[in-house]
């Protein structure tokens, strides 16, 4: 065999081995750093003598959905807005606390903000845009009225930017959805959009 097919045979088997890797290890991770936060194991170990894999896993994510549940209830409504209200008398509290519960809420929130892809004239002139998610179609609030604003995620990371942009210059795209959006952007348009 010549070092040409050897080569060729490594590539294809790393387009292969690769992602399905880099996805179980992930999965891994995250399962290990969930599975950490409650300190069961050394209570456990400490206690019991023995450990149980996965069990703090199961009690953090037992205890995000019992608050989802309680959520609904009156007293704890109370009980969260009292905490609020206190979180906002600081204002460093306020706005790590506010940031990243807009954050959340952007994604998985009854208001969320990314489920409007829309294309953005970045130089018109040249036929150059990006995708884009229209997160305010009104900023009259903040003094600049007829301008909107966009987050423009960049490829192969969840990070990316915000552009206010005048209103013509969107393009609502209504053939494809938030996440379709998404998952082209993130893969640096190398995913096919489903039919």
């Amino acid at each position: 065999m010549n070092t040409k097919k050897i080569i060729n045979y490594f590539l294809q088997g790393l387009f292969i081995v690769g992602p399905i890797s880099l996805t179980i290890f992930a999965l891994i991770w995250l399962f290990n750093r969930m599975d950490s936060i409650i300190p069961v194991r050394e209570l456990m170990e400490n206690f019991l003598h023995f450990y149980i894999p996965g069990l703090g896993f199961l009690l953090f994510i037992s205890i995000i959905i019992l608050v989802g549940y309680f959520s609904t209830n009156f007293f704890l409504n109370k009980i969260m807005g009292l905490m609020e209200s206190l979180i906002n008398r600081s204002k460093f509290l306020k706005f790590v606390y506010g940031s990243i519960k807009d954050l959340i809420g952007a994604f998985a929130g009854e208001q969320k903000r990314f489920d409007k892809p829309v294309l953005v004239w970045i130089d018109k002139s040249n036929g150059i845009q990006r995708l884009a998610f229209l997160t305010q179609d009104d900023l009259h609030d903040i003094g600049v009225p007829g301008k909107v604003a966009v987050y423009c995620p960049w490829s192969y990371s969840f990070a990316g930017e915000l552009l206010i942009v005048p209103k013509e210059n969107v393009e609502i795209l209504n053939d494809i959805t938030a996440a379709e959006a998404m998952k082209f952007v993130v893969s640096g348009g190398v995913t096919k959009l489903d039919d």
